[in-house]
């Protein structure tokens, strides 16, 4: 099994980051339009914690030897425990040093997710 590259797993993060900035602006404005505008919030959340999901368990789906695309569609299949992960992790990231307590069993829990979809082929 091949690790990624180095440039590969910039792009990658890059692709991310992208993708984060990009939907903050689509919510930022949606948040102009009078009755979106009340979801636009939550929305973001949502959007926020996907994207914290699907970076936590980017590393170890890379290590099993799966591309960007690859990984994607695999979680696309358990898209409600995803965002279930990324919701509860995201949650525990505003209370403050929730970061420090929570990343070691974050990284763990996006492992056994990864280990689990890996398993059963996505």
């Amino acid at each position: 099994m091949r690790e990624p590259g180095f440039w590969r797993s910039v792009g990658d993060a890059a692709r991310l980051v992208l993708q984060g900035v990009v939907s903050g602006l689509v919510i930022w404005i949606l948040g102009f339009i009078p009755v979106l505008g009340l979801l636009a919030p939550a929305l973001g959340f949502l959007v926020a914690s996907r994207l914290v999901a699907l970076e936590l368990t980017a590393r170890p789906l890379e290590a099993r030897g799966l591309d960007r695309r690859e990984r994607v569609r695999m979680l696309r299949s358990r898209n409600p425990r995803v965002l279930g992960f990324g919701v509860a992790v995201h949650l525990c990231y505003l209370v403050p040093g929730g970061q420090i307590a929570v990343m070691p069993a974050a990284v763990v829990t996006a492992t056994l997710l990864a280990r689990e979809a890996h398993a059963s082929g996505g």
